[in-house]
């Protein structure tokens, strides 16, 4: 081969050498860019996902083990030790996270301006949670090959505010005749009674176990609603029985509405002392009326920032359907109302009616015993949803 040529080739070689090791420098980065890139992105998500659970917990926690006797600390060590045991079991970027100084934070949600300030209620209450998690300094995430290039760590820090969702229920209560008193066995002995002390369990445990702006409404039905003054209507716009209102500011009120769900026939038997509503009610039943009506207050009386949730107790398939309970169950649930129903019923009965106005995260229950209403409203209350993630 020609002198010169086998100089020029081995020129050529060495150019080649040069370029891949100025290119391999550049493949490194870009893997070291992809891969760690991807380390981070990853670190940044769980780091956030592993916050709201954090913060959940620990709401949730303090929820269930506060008393609201003005004394915070039992309730805030459970909510302590709830978020810590999501610290401990979630990963962050190949490893754990820590929850930084002085979180969880303990305090009040402002929903009008979607503020949270640290601090305890009169009676020790909070209705919100912030916690903050980072992996930071000597806990760093390790990268994997931007080492090479100088950066051997990455350090993400996340916050996270649950808040108890303001809750709205309407409970639509069934005063048809056969809940009512039997003339054969005499006053006091009509399922509705054990009704009125279902519905006074619902609002008594929701007043235990306090969720500020809470609110609760009662529409009674039969052939047609009671008014709030007493007098039966047609009209599904008019005020119901009980109308929606802060649990915390209107107990009084409300309890007083529940006394007055009472017998209407034969003797218009009311223990407790409450008003009675009217006798003009009628006697069939008429399960759409009363949704309607329950739908007007959660609608008007509330905004898209309450959980709204309706109650349907009754104890059998429509006899007089002047407004359709699917159609307003449908209805309902375009208005974001979830619903539940209870039914009672005293003989041979398909429950499929009424499992067929469920909507959303409700559900149904059915017992042929009276006694169990109680029981099953006490259910629904405790499957209330409590909270939603900031």
């Amino acid at each position: 081969m020609d002198p010169i040529a086998r100089w020029k080739r081995s020129e050529k070689r060495g150019n080649y050498s040069l370029m891949m090791g100025g290119l391999l420098f550049v493949v490194v980065g870009f893997a070291a860019f992809s891969v760690d890139i991807g380390l981070i992105t990853m670190s940044e998500l769980q780091s956030q996902a592993t916050a709201d659970a954090a913060s959940h917990a620990a709401l949730i926690m303090f929820r269930e083990t506060h008393n609201y006797d003005g004394d915070p600390v039992p309730a805030i060590a459970a909510g302590d030790a709830a978020a810590q045991w999501i610290i401990d079991h979630n990963d962050v970027g190949l490893g754990h996270a820590d929850i930084d100084a002085g979180y969880p934070e303990y305090g009040d949600f402002d929903y009008n301006t979607g503020l949270f300030q640290p601090g305890f209620w009169a009676n020790g209450g909070a209705n919100a949670v912030r916690v903050e998690v980072s992996r930071q300094d000597t806990n760093a995430v390790d990268l994997i090959l931007a080492p090479l290039l100088g950066v051997p760590q990455h350090e993400v820090v996340s916050d996270a505010v649950t808040a108890q969702q303001r809750r709205a229920v309407m409970i639509v209560q069934d005063m048809s005749c056969s809940m009512m008193d039997g003339a054969a066995a005499g006053p006091g002995t009509g399922a509705i009674h054990i009704a009125r002390e279902a519905n006074r369990l619902f609002l008594d445990y929701l007043n235990d176990h306090p969720i500020d702006g809470d609110m609760l409404g009662i529409s009674l039905f039969a052939q047609r609603t009671v008014q709030n003054t007493g007098a039966s209507t047609m009209t599904l716009t008019t005020t119901s029985w009980a109308q929606l209102r802060e649990i915390e500011t209107n107990f009084a009120y409300l309890d007083g509405k529940i006394n007055g769900i009472c017998s209407t026939s034969p003797w218009f038997f009311c223990p407790t002392g409450g008003p009675m509503p009217a006798a003009s009610i009628g006697t069939c039943t008429n399960q759409g009326v009363g949704m309607g009506q329950a739908i007007n207050q959660l609608v008007t009386r509330t905004d898209n920032t309450f959980f709204r949730g309706m109650i349907v107790s009754s104890d059998g398939l429509p006899t007089c359907v002047t407004h359709n309970a699917n159609t307003q169950a449908d209805n309902a649930w375009a208005n974001d109302i979830h619903v539940w129903s209870i039914v009672f019923h005293n003989g041979a009965f398909d429950p499929a009616f009424m499992e067929g106005l469920v909507r959303g995260v409700g559900f149904s229950q059915v017992s042929p015993d009276a006694d169990d209403l109680p029981i099953m409203f006490e259910e629904v209350a405790k499957a209330l949803p409590t909270t939603l993630v900031d």
